[in-house]
């Protein structure tokens, strides 16, 4: 067949070319590829022929997940891959990225994760961003290490001015007070290191009040389900002694 031809797959994806570049990028793949993507996200679970109208939030961020692997782009931008996802689609997802052709920049708050697909991080941290090569656990190492060792230099940089400040000062007006001239020029060229600032994980504490009535949570009719009920409605009392 001449010209261009089209074809629609799984999750409603169109794609368009002509068939010597279809047979370039694996085009006569395409189902076996979307097969492994949805069973690697659990999106064959949800049912592969429902619409997108139909399925939860958690649900819809695995399908566009879905899409954006099986277009195999240059360069992908990923928040918070791994919400939304079971332990074993997390596992898919790692090696999937593992393998992946093109370069990612991700953001994450799970450390395992990061610690199998990354290669390098990027810290912001108090209006400053810094580049570490290497794994998380890479980053960690050399995070604490130059931080201890920027703790040592200020250390080091304070006892040279307390020393050269108590030097002027006693010398100032006394023989040796073109010495301690010199060395107050000294501490006035001096490019002075910024005190090291510490990160603490912050901690809360919730007082505690007396409940003012028996019944914490009552229910008439509470239909439960997403789109249509999954139970009949029930009704439900929970008082604080439960």
């Amino acid at each position: 067949m001449d010209g261009p031809r089209t074809m629609f797959c799984p999750w409603s994806f169109v794609f368009f070319g002509f068939p010597e570049a279809e047979e370039a990028r694996d085009f006569y793949s395409i189902d076996s590829r979307n097969d492994q993507t949805a069973a690697g996200l659990g999106i064959q679970e949800t049912g592969m022929e429902r619409p997108m109208s139909e399925l939860s939030g958690g649900q819809r961020a695995r399908v566009i997940l879905a899409k954006l692997l099986l277009e195999e782009p240059d360069v992908l931008l990923l928040d918070e891959p791994t919400n939304f996802l079971d332990r074993e689609h997390v596992e898919w997802l790692s090696s999937t990225l593992a393998a992946f052709r093109g370069a990612f920049i991700m953001v994450s708050h799970d450390a395992a994760f990061l610690q199998k697909v990354t290669t390098c991080i990027c810290d912001i941290e108090f209006g400053s961003i810094r580049k570490y090569p290497g794994s998380y656990y890479d980053f960690l190492r050399q995070k604490e290490h130059l931080r201890k060792e920027y703790e040592r230099r200020y250390e080091a940089q304070q006892k040279k001015i307390e020393a050269a400040e108590n030097y002027i000062r006693k010398n100032i007006a006394g023989v040796n007070s073109k010495i301690a001239q010199g060395r107050r020029k000294q501490l006035e060229r001096m490019e002075r290191l910024e005190p090291p600032v510490q990160t603490y994980p912050p901690t809360f504490r919730f007082q505690e009040l007396a409940l003012p009535a028996r019944v914490v949570l009552e229910t008439r009719r509470l239909a439960v389900g997403y789109g249509r009920p999954l139970l009949p409605p029930c009704g439900l009392e929970s008082d604080k002694t439960r």
